[in-house]
């Protein structure tokens, strides 16, 4: 997921590339009043580990248990074990049909990877995608529930 949205995301890239420049910055800024060559490019590498630790950070995160998912116009509810959550669709950033995967990208940049073994059939993989995109779009109108 983390690759399909850098690549289709620009709000995903801007805020990946704020989590990366922004400890590079303060470590720049805590450098002096005038930094050094050796401090920039110690800003640098402080930029490339955050851009790289952050999407090893998500994988190590990934819930890989069994999950269940069932959608309304409330929003998504997903039960994982003992754990269970709803989001609510004014959450949801964006839905996208990939092929294999539905990818359900969260704002807070979080998301879930919906397998196409996931359905019985397509007709079902069909339905849940339109329904889901319906709920979505219900959600950012202005009747939909949320502030415009």
């Amino acid at each position: 997921m983390y690759s399909y949205a850098l690549r289709h995301s620009w709000r995903f890239r801007l805020t990946l590339a704020a989590y990366a420049a922004i400890p590079a910055l303060i470590w720049l800024l805590g450098s002096g009043s005038s930094p050094k060559p050796i401090d920039v490019v110690l800003s640098a590498i402080v930029a490339v580990f955050v851009f790289v630790f952050v999407p090893l950070l998500a994988k190590w995160r990934t819930k890989t248990d069994l999950r269940t998912l069932s959608i309304s116009p409330g929003g998504i509810d997903t039960t994982i074990g003992k754990l269970a959550g709803t989001v609510p669709w004014t959450k949801v950033y964006a839905i996208w049909d990939a092929g294999e995967h539905i990818f359900v990208l969260r704002k807070n940049l979080n998301g879930l990877a919906i397998p196409t073994r996931a359905f019985a059939d397509a007709g079902q993989r069909a339905q849940f995608l339109e329904a889901s995109q319906q709920f979505l779009a219900a959600s950012s109108s202005p009747r939909g529930g949320r502030a415009a």
